[in-house]
């Protein structure tokens, strides 16, 4: 996960990596092997390569919260699981980071939900 193409592309070229995946704008940039659709590639065999990845939003997020002390990448197909791996029953704090659409948006979330996702106070 990096911020910028030309670290893809410098990562790949400095033999880090052997595949830059991802997007700007929505488009794969130029010199990427890959965009950014799982689609694109379902059938396509990545054993013992290792990734670049760069997006407009996701990454972005990762690479933002790359000092955390524990951070879990999620969406919609993981939300329970996440809830139920972050938001034990011990949780005092955590900070959401939504990554998508304009750019992060930050919630600092003051009480863990449930394990049902009740009880959210923001």
């Amino acid at each position: 996960m990096v911020r910028s193409v030309e670290e893809a592309l410098g990562l790949r070229d400095a033999g880090i990596g052997q595949i830059c995946m991802g997007e700007v704008h929505g488009r794969a940039p130029d010199g990427f092997d890959f965009g950014n659709s799982p689609f694109e590639i379902s059938g396509v065999d990545f054993s013992g390569k290792t990734i670049i990845q760069r997006t407009s939003a996701g990454t972005q997020g990762i690479v933002a919260a790359s000092r955390a002390e524990r951070l879990y990448v999620a969406s919609l197909a993981t939300a329970d699981a996440t809830v139920r791996a972050d938001f034990g029953p011990h949780a005092a704090v955590h900070n959401v980071l939504s990554a998508g659409g304009r750019g992060p948006l930050h919630h600092r979330l003051s009480q863990a939900p449930s394990p049902s996702g009740e009880a959210i106070n923001e």
